[in-house]
């Protein structure tokens, strides 16, 4: 399932015609619903069994999608915050613990490992894995960030400072728009990396 079971959930609603407010009915509330559709709030099994019940859905092969698509937001939480500390030991132990690169559709964890072995100085190894990374159709808005981090690495490590100073501020700028409406999220990330 390449979908993430938010939105095949969301799609089967709308595919048959539910409103929000009837399918939650006697279930859960609407709000509740609507968290669950965002996937902003992972619902309980019993919940997602009775609304895979009213659709006439697979309630098993979502649930496993859902616990799926969990593990990996948490793993990609981790990495994050190893990227915003430069741990490259701490990127690379995450990655090769979880297998991420003999997944084909997690091109974006390629980003993480490019920074990695920037980190580490294996410099032509880290624009391999960059060019690898950006042949993925859907590449996250944390990438760009990592992507500019791994070159302001390469630039610093060759002594081009200037080219450096001109990714940092990229990726200074990139955290600023991910963060927009969170402005203490963003000072923390800033703050980590100066």
């Amino acid at each position: 399932m390449k979908e993430p079971p938010f939105e095949v959930l969301l799609k089967e609603r709308k595919r048959q015609g539910f409103t929000q407010a009837q399918l939650c009915q006697g279930i859960i509330s609407q709000s509740m619903l609507c968290q669950i559709e965002t996937g902003r709030v992972m619902p309980s099994k019993k919940t997602l069994d009775r609304l895979c019940e009213r659709l006439g859905m697979d309630a098993g092969k979502l649930w496993d999608a859902w616990a799926h698509h969990s593990s990996a937001a948490e793993l990609e939480e981790r990495l994050w915050s190893n990227a915003c500390r430069k741990d490259a030991s701490g990127i690379l132990d995450l990655l090769n613990r979880h297998g991420c690169d003999h997944d084909p559709e997690d091109l974006s964890y390629r980003f993480y490992r490019a920074l990695a072995l920037a980190l580490e100085g294996q410099l032509e190894a880290a624009e391999t894995a960059l060019c690898a990374a950006w042949r993925s159709d859907n590449v996250p808005a944390r990438a760009f960030v990592v992507d500019a981090w791994t070159r302001e690495e390469i630039y610093l490590r060759c002594k081009r400072h200037t080219a450096a100073e001109v990714w940092a501020d990229r990726a200074k700028l990139r955290l600023t728009q991910i963060y927009a409406g969170d402005s203490d999220h963003a000072q923390e990330y800033l703050s980590s990396n100066e």
